[in-house]
């Protein structure tokens, strides 16, 4: 910092007299967002009260500095301040002036500049001539400090008027800094906030003509998967029938003739072409289950599974079944898919529990903090609870279909409905020591 060499000096502006000021600066700077425009008349408030010349250059994210706003005593040297820095640009490495400031974020306040300043700070011959041209005699450089951030630096310069700035101007020129940085930086948030608010009204745009393009591809899928599986049902199921009712027609009319081995044969086949049959009826009924549409009610889970148990009780005449219920809390479900699962849990422990002289099947269900869980519990053969994880998967089965018929599907089913309620359904078990299933319902 130089000395004053000259005797003029900046007329002090009194403490009322810089309230107003600042209070003009201030009113300035908070009637619009456009923080440019804003500096730019901020800049023609400080000229020539506070400066023969005024410029505010902020610092952009690669170091470069641009000027926003400059305002000079006489208008028609505006250009020159402007095509100065066009053509010189200033970086955020250089040694002096407004580099400094940005580097160190302290003012700088030089009282009097020389020729041989203007000569050090000049590139080449050109660009001394346009600093001769605006006549820097002092100037008083303040940094643009908002939320421990440099965002650039308010330059005050006196030239032809022959003033010069002294320590007593410093925090005048700093207050007026500061109050600019702090409408710089709410200008700027405001825009990122406006430019989050478009992009993401734009991402939402675009997300809802996905969802209109995956909805229209799932209808364009859903229909294909009816028409396979009409093709399914019809061009499979009925060659089955004619294999299943042919053999019947051999076995009726020329059974006799055959020997032993001929009439096992026939009746394999007629077992395979059965079983095939259920085998495509379980998995359409599988894949019905992931299309339709869920119409969730209350559900009173008690009578439900007291009803389900009579229907498959009914069907496995002779046998000696104890059925045991305790009271269930009531869930919220599609009525004909949860009716569904606890059939396909009850007629599984029915089944397995074939090789027992008493079967004891017991249901009941208790509330959680996160909805209802239900259970299904038998006393047959049971698994082994190392391959629990191939329990739901579609044509796993963890007894031959010679001990125990079946296709594999039923549990599938029983977990996709459960999944599709937002629940989910595991189960724990022993060999030989029985099974307990359980799953989750909302309760509302």
């Amino acid at each position: 910092m130089r000395k004053r060499v000259a005797s003029e000096t900046a007329p002090r502006e009194s403490e009322a007299g810089a309230l107003r000021f600042l209070a003009e600066a201030s009113a300035l700077l908070s009637v619009s967002l456009d923080y440019e425009a804003t500096l730019q008349q901020v800049a023609r408030l400080v000229v020539p009260r506070l400066a023969d010349w005024c410029t505010v250059d902020l610092v952009d994210d690669d170091g470069l500095i641009q000027r926003v706003a400059a305002a000079h005593a006489a208008p028609e040297k505006e250009p020159l301040i402007h095509e100065t820095l066009r053509r010189y640009p200033m970086k955020i490495e250089d040694p002096r002036g407004v580099a400094i400031v940005l580097r160190t974020g302290r003012s700088n306040l030089q009282t009097e500049l020389t020729d041989e300043d203007l000569r050090k700070a000049a590139k080449n011959a050109e660009h001394l001539e346009f600093l001769r041209s605006l006549m820097p005699r002092s100037h008083l450089i303040a940094p643009l400090i908002a939320r421990g951030r440099r965002l650039g630096a308010l330059s005050c310069v006196f030239g032809e008027s022959g003033r010069r700035y002294t320590v007593a101007d410093v925090s005048l020129v700093e207050d007026l800094a500061s109050r600019a940085a702090t409408a710089i930086d709410n200008a700027r948030l405001y825009r990122e906030a406006r430019n989050a608010e478009q992009e993401v009204r734009e991402l939402n745009l675009t997300l809802e003509r996905r969802v209109a393009e995956r909805t229209s591809e799932l209808e364009a899928a859903n229909k294909e998967l009816e028409s396979f599986s009409y093709s399914v049902s019809h061009d499979l199921r009925e060659p089955l029938r004619a294999i299943d009712g042919f053999c019947h027609l051999l076995e009726e009319n020329h059974g006799p003739r055959l020997d032993a081995d001929g009439q096992r044969c026939i009746q394999r086949v007629r077992r395979n072409a059965q079983r095939m049959g259920q085998l495509i009826d379980d998995l359409l009924q599988f894949a019905r289950m992931g299309r339709l549409a869920l119409q969730p009610v209350p559900l009173p889970m008690e009578e439900l599974i007291r009803s389900v148990f009579e229907e498959v009780h009914a069907e496995a005449a002779g046998r000696r079944i104890e059925f045991k219920l305790e009271r269930v809390p009531p869930a919220h479900g599609d009525p004909a898919m949860i009716r569904q699962a606890v059939d396909n849990l009850i007629s599984n422990a029915v089944k397995y529990t074939s090789t027992r002289e008493t079967a004891i099947i017991e249901a009941g269900g208790h509330a959680t903090e996160d909805g209802n869980v239900y259970f299904v519990r038998d006393n047959g053969v049971g698994f082994d609870m190392r391959y629990a994880h191939k329990l739901f998967g579609v044509f796993e089965r963890l007894h031959s279909s010679d001990e125990f018929q079946g296709t594999g599907v039923g549990l599938a089913i029983v977990q996709r409905i459960v999944h599709r309620h937002g629940g989910r359904v595991w189960a724990d078990a022993k060999v030989n020591g029985g099974a307990t299933f359980y799953f989750s319902l909302p309760a509302e």
